[in-house]
């Protein structure tokens, strides 16, 4: 799953994984991507969306 390929592969040097949106419009972030960026539980995250691609930025704690 991890690598660089297809388009945005270009703009991103790190890990890229595929997902899929459930039923209920939920997405799974995959582990390897989660243990790499340090997600943790109930995270927010601001959804970003420009020129047909989303992006989802993690809020930081100030702590």
């Amino acid at each position: 799953m991890g690598g660089n390929s297809g388009t945005l592969g270009k703009y991103f040097t790190s890990l890229m994984a595929r997902t899929v949106v459930s039923t209920k419009f939920q997405v799974v972030i995959p582990k390897d991507i989660r243990e790499e960026t340090g997600l943790r539980k109930f995270q927010t995250f601001q959804v970003i969306s420009k020129g047909g691609v989303i992006f989802l930025m993690p809020e930081r704690t100030t702590s």
